[in-house]
């Protein structure tokens, strides 16, 4: 889903610019922003599990009716930055390494290079996945990684039309470095900034 018509974007807000904090969190970047004089909007669902630093405005962004939402915020003329924390659970390489210490977790990839979507999901009865089945999505990894890439894709739909069609507007996106999310298709060359670094506009 993309933007609706510009004629239909609200006019409210104009005043101070808008930063728009998507997949929020603790939503610090748009308190930070609102302390400097911006007009913070922090995005978020309603599992979000981190205390908000300021109020969050509830939208599931895997449903069209969150995505159309969140696009009414995005075509407003005021907004001049927008920040993705986009999860990076599934994405994370961190999975790639095994732990083999005694009572530590040891969560397997749920991707890889050659399957940046995901690994195929297997729905074979009683297989349990583990390192019995490592290449293969199981259980509720299933449906998070479903979501995962519904909120990727969003992502890379809002960065691309932001730089086709509001070049005015930067953006940002936190992830790691080397997580799988920035080999994803459509996905826009980018460049790491760390907090010593921020763009012009927001230091």
């Amino acid at each position: 889903m993309g933007p609706p018509p510009c004629g239909n974007a609200p006019t409210k807000g104009r005043g101070r610019p808008l930063f728009v904090e998507i997949m929020a969190g603790s939503a610090g970047l748009a308190e930070s922003a609102t302390v400097k004089g911006w007009h913070g909007v922090a995005v978020d669902w309603a599992g979000n599990r981190h205390a908000a630093k300021v109020p969050i405005l509830q939208l599931d962004l895997t449903t069209e009716d969150g995505k159309a939402a969140l696009w009414k915020i995005l075509i407003r003329p005021g907004v001049l930055h927008v920040h993705f924390g986009t999860p990076c659970g599934t994405c994370s390489r961190a999975r790639d390494k095994r732990v083999r210490r005694r009572g530590r977790p040891d969560p397997l990839p749920l991707r890889d290079p050659l399957n940046l979507r995901g690994f195929p999901a297997c729905h074979s009865r009683g297989c349990r996945g583990g390192n019995a089945h490592p290449c293969a999505l199981h259980g509720p990894d299933i449906e998070r990684v479903a979501k995962a890439n519904s909120l990727i894709d969003l992502t890379v739909d809002v960065v691309n039309w932001l730089s086709a069609e509001r070049p005015d507007v930067s953006w940002s996106i936190e992830n790691p470095w080397r997580s799988y999310l920035w080999m994803m298709d459509r996905m826009p060359p980018a460049r790491e900034i760390t907090a010593e670094d921020p763009p012009p506009e927001l230091a």
